[in-house]
């Protein structure tokens, strides 16, 4: 499976080994908006790859452990979900270098930031572990390029709206990516707050009604 002209021949290779013979029609369509660099909220059913969409883009843009600053930064809404989320990451990613770090509400916040002092590439975590990160001077996001909600209707089930825009306004240049199942009035509300005004929606299976009467 290939939705990427050159692909980094380690997430290939991982990709091959996951036995994953073609992608999604999402991530047919996603990956090129991705690429631009534009912020973007991806809209779909259940299965249609949109967590393994946002790992290989990660894999394919980051391709090697650079620096000490964390470059991507991964939003869920449980510890159960950040577990998850890191063992696929660790299936795409076995043949690069990239350096993972995974943070949740039951994780001590002096270990984490003493782990991230040590170099990160890829953030994942709960809402209230990272704020609790980036309030205090654990955490570098000036390096960010992507900033990333994952099953963002589930994040709204927990009420971490105000968590969730506090986050998102803390990062100034990062590419904005958004992945939810279903379009809530509390989802587009908090995301127009922070997504450019052009940002790509792409989905395959949902529309969002038009706003326009008549």
């Amino acid at each position: 499976m290939s939705f990427f002209k050159k692909i980094h021949p380690p997430l290939q290779e991982a990709i091959d080994e996951l036995g994953w013979s073609e992608p999604t029609m999402l991530q047919k369509q996603a990956i090129g908006p991705l690429k631009s660099g534009g912020d973007a909220f991806i809209l779909d059913e259940p299965q249609s790859g949109k967590s393994s969409l946002l790992q290989c883009f990660l894999i394919q843009q980051l391709k090697y452990a650079q620096g000490e600053s964390t470059r991507a930064l991964v939003i869920v809404d449980s510890k159960e979900s950040v577990l998850e989320w890191a063992a696929q990451w660790a299936e795409l990613a076995k043949y690069t270098d990239l350096r993972l770090y995974s943070v949740h509400d039951k994780s001590d916040v002096d270990y984490d930031k003493n782990q991230l002092s040590l170099g990160c590439d890829v953030l994942v975590g709960t809402p209230d572990q990272l704020t609790r990160l980036f309030a205090g001077a654990g955490f570098n996001g000036t390096s960010l390029r992507y900033w990333a909600l994952d099953s963002a209707d589930q994040l709204m089930q927990v009420r971490k709206d105000k968590v969730l825009l506090r986050l998102a306004m803390s990062i100034e240049n990062a590419q904005r990516l958004v992945f939810a199942q279903e379009p809530s009035e509390r989802l587009l509300a908090l995301t127009d707050k922070f997504l450019d005004e052009d940002h790509h929606f792409l989905s395959t299976s949902i529309e969002l009604e038009s706003d326009d009467e008549g």
